[in-house]
């Protein structure tokens, strides 16, 4: 959660109440586009494959043993900054942090206005890209509900004074219990009822969606240039997230 009361600097607390196929390339980080590729209904506009496919099956491989340690009650180790935290649900401004299901995470664009979708996209390509999931963005999408098979929901409005620029809900199922409770279905909410220009749009998309995939604020003092702490002019995530969304998934 983001919110323009304690200090505007950035303050979030965690448990606040406030067809025709064009391949760009196949290397990793750059994008796949097609206006369905037979995951998801053609309808819900189109599709961007973040990663590549080589990269894809690494991964895969490494989900694969990972869910086997988890499934023999061994996890990769979480630090003071990750892991998930809050109550499921979507109403009112409560803020949480889920773990993703598995490494292929689909990410859905519900009719963001336009700088907010460039924010999204920068911080997708930039910063989750280059980690170990396999990234599925899909634009322009109509709705998102339990049965669209979505991981991440994305939607942007004006909430009001309600206090807070954005927050991340489980909008989901939950499995497990924290710090490694598992979300189905999160939503990231964009208030646009605060002005933001498009650097703080950029910081705020990847805050609010590293929650979505378990990192919480850096509140040790750490990680002090991270887009997870409180401060806009940071834009990206650090080596330091990176590593443990990458030891996670």
């Amino acid at each position: 959660m983001w919110s323009p009361a304690a200090a505007r600097t950035w303050p979030e607390l965690i448990g606040s109440t406030d067809p025709s196929a064009e391949m760009i390339d196949t290397t990793r980080g750059r994008v796949i586009r097609s206006a369905s590729m037979g995951v998801f209904p053609a309808s819900v506009g189109t599709t961007e494959v973040l990663g590549s496919h080589l990269g894809h099956w690494i991964r895969s491989l490494v989900v694969v043993v990972v869910l086997g340690l988890i499934a023999q009650g061994v996890r990769p180790a979480l630090g003071a900054n990750f892991g998930s935290a809050g109550t499921p649900g979507t109403g009112g401004t409560t803020n949480g942090v889920w773990l993703t299901p598995n490494a292929t995470w689909t990410v859905a664009e519900v009719g963001l206005v336009a700088r907010f979708e460039a924010g999204l996209d920068a911080t997708l390509t930039v910063d989750y890209v280059p980690t170990d999931l396999f990234v599925v963005e899909n634009w322009n999408v109509p709705s998102c509900t339990g049965s669209s098979g979505y991981d991440l929901c994305v939607f942007d409005n004006n909430y009001g004074d309600n206090g807070v620029y954005g927050w991340n809900v489980c909008a989901g199922f939950v499995n497990g219990t924290h710090p490694t409770q598992v979300c189905t279905m999160d939503w990231v909410r964009f208030n646009l009822f605060f002005p933001t220009n498009n650097n703080q749009k950029r910081t705020l998309a990847c805050h609010e969606v590293g929650h979505s995939v378990g990192l919480r604020h850096p509140d040790d003092g750490t990680n002090t240039t991270s887009c997870m702490n409180y401060d806009w002019s940071n834009l990206s995530l650090t080596g330091h997230d990176k590593s443990h969304i990458n030891a996670t998934y």
